[in-house]
């Protein structure tokens, strides 16, 4: 693997050498992209299908739609781990072809799925444990008939309202707990951003690889949380601005064949960037963390 030292460590230099691969590499990331965005497309066919000829039904619609949604995120995860090996591999200078990275993530499918599942577990378990305490409150409190919703905040009324301490102290937790949430899931999604990279570069699978991307992170949060959001901001709008000014410039509607192939570009080119990005920003923090 290359040494780190031989790579740029600055914001500037990092979304530099991002540009410099992944636009050396064009034809291999997007090579990847397809063959997934067939797979998609065909899921999406699917869904179709038997929402047409089985969705007479709430329940049946829900099923399918459920399926549907564990369907396409299954399947972007396995992008998201393809790209994060072409990008891994392309900065160590190795050869390779759409068909080996296909083939490493189908090869290794499992792994790649229980890594993304566990760095999603670690970010969203407390949160989701918060919010359904929280469904279970207004429950109850629905049960002997105290009305919690934005509709009983009625300026005359709430005064008197019997329920007024209830009320007032629910509504302070559920804003605690909100702004709780909100800094556990970022705090958390940072720790843990470089799972796939651990798994992909490195060879740590299951736990390991959450544990190694928080360690990697390590007491350097801020640093590694701005680097992160300076990046992929700049990414996001060079991008975003040019490819926005084209479709209104042309007067392209949303729907358009070619208003979705000039959005796929920009989507793509995005995310090959900050997929190498994100490497290059590992492998700094690898070497002070590591």
């Amino acid at each position: 693997m290359a040494k780190s030292s031989a790579l740029p460590t600055g914001v500037w230099g990092m979304i530099g050498r991002s540009f410099k691969v992944v636009f050396a590499n064009l034809g291999l990331f997007f090579g990847a992209t397809i063959v997934f965005l067939v797979l998609m497309g065909f899921a999406e066919w699917l869904f179709g299908y038997f929402l047409y000829n089985f969705g007479d039904t709430f329940a049946a619609k829900t099923a399918i739609g459920v399926l549907y949604f564990v369907l396409t995120m299954f399947l972007g995860i396995l992008l998201g781990v393809t790209t994060a090996f072409i990008s891994s591999n392309t900065l160590n200078g190795k050869k390779v072809e759409v068909q080996g990275a296909v083939k490493f993530t189908f090869g290794k499918i499992w792994t790649a799925v229980g890594v993304a599942l566990r760095t999603l577990w670690y970010v969203f378990r407390l949160p989701l444990i918060v919010i359904l305490i929280g469904v279970v409150y207004v429950f109850v409190l629905k049960f002997f008939g105290v009305d919690i919703s934005l509709s009983s905040f009625n300026p005359k009324t709430i005064v008197a309202s019997p329920n007024l301490a209830v009320l007032f102290t629910t509504w302070i937790v559920f804003a605690a707990a909100t702004i709780f949430i909100f800094y556990w899931m970022i705090f958390r999604s940072v720790k843990s951003v470089f799972s796939y990279f651990t798994f992909v570069e490195d060879g740590y699978e299951k736990w390991d690889a959450v544990n190694k991307s928080v360690k990697t992170v390590g007491n350097l949060w801020w640093g590694t949380f701005g680097d992160y959001l300076a990046g992929s901001l700049f990414l996001a709008i060079v991008f975003m601005i040019p490819t926005i000014f084209l479709m209104r410039l042309i007067g392209l509607n949303e729907g358009e064949p070619v208003f979705i192939l000039i959005n796929l570009i920009s989507t793509g080119l995005i995310s090959f960037l900050v997929s190498v990005f994100l490497n290059l920003t590992y492998r700094k923090y690898k070497g002070y963390n590591g």
